[in-house]
């Protein structure tokens, strides 16, 4: 099938495009990124993987030239190929970068996380992600565009304490086909590991969406979180009345049903 593309499109084009005439600069693109048009910037990496598949050079650096590349050009090693260098991400979008990560000693992963291709996890790079209040915590990397999330691998996504204890693991997700889906309940204040990885040398880019949903708080009166229920909390109640500002019973509005509950929460909250 690429073969006939590639002579299609030279025919289109008037010819086909040398090696020469797409490596380098002017190809506009890094070796190790799929894209559309020929070529790559890295001359000598170009001309290595176009030697041995012409369709590179020709037509398009798809993900076969690209993984092409990944084995005969040393990609750098990612920044995050070990925890000590695990970069910190928020809830929304973060990008994974495999290519490049070294091929480590095995990590145990927990017993049922392996999928259909085994259950060791290689070319991993690695996240942290600090919880400020208690809550709910989702990263995804099923292939969304509607989201943003994108990968172009099949990976193992794992969720660790700093000491290395598992705490959630998932390589083929219900629904999501041979991607990952992993979900947690953090606690207030602490850092957890999150671990990408995937089988073999099937490396690649991704967009991944952290979700976290806080956890309703203990003492819903307690508007100004002080720790107990009083006086202020009345006001901002009555400053609010009508709108979702003062609501203490989680139906989106500020009413009598919240004062009810204000005043049966008078005082310190429980711990």
């Amino acid at each position: 099938m690429r073969l006939t593309l590639a002579f299609a499109m030279a025919f289109l084009l008037g010819g086909i495009a040398s090696a020469q005439d797409s490596c380098g600069p002017a190809a506009g693109g890094g070796c190790f990124r799929i894209r559309e048009t020929p070529g790559c910037t890295d001359p000598a990496c170009c001309q290595s993987v176009c030697t041995a598949d012409a369709f590179c050079c020709e037509v398009e650096w798809d993900i076969i030239c690209r993984r092409g590349a990944v084995l005969a050009c040393t990609p750098p090693v990612p920044a995050n190929d070990a925890f000590a260098g695990a970069v910190a991400v928020q809830p929304g979008l973060f990008e994974v970068c495999t290519i490049g990560a070294r091929k480590k000693a095995d990590m145990p992963l927990p017993r049922d996380c392996g999928g259909m291709l085994g259950d060791q996890i290689e070319h991993d790079v690695w996240f942290r992600f600090t919880a400020a209040v208690a809550g709910s915590v989702t990263i995804e990397s099923c292939p969304d565009p509607a989201r943003g999330i994108d990968s172009e691998f099949d990976p193992i996504i794992v969720v660790r304490e700093t000491t290395g204890l598992s705490l959630a693991c998932n390589d083929e997700a219900p629904g999501c086909g041979l991607y990952a889906r992993v979900a947690w309940t953090a606690t207030a204040g602490t850092t957890y590991a999150i671990q990408v990885g995937t089988h073999g040398d099937y490396t690649g880019y991704g967009e991944y969406l952290l979700s976290f949903a806080p956890s309703a708080p203990p003492c819903p009166a307690d508007l100004n979180r002080d720790g107990q229920v009083g006086p202020q909390d009345i006001t901002i109640m009555l400053s609010s009345w009508g709108t979702p500002g003062g609501d203490a019973t989680g139906d989106g509005f500020t009413n009598a049903q919240d004062i009810t509950v204000l005043l049966s929460s008078w005082g310190a909250c429980p711990n």
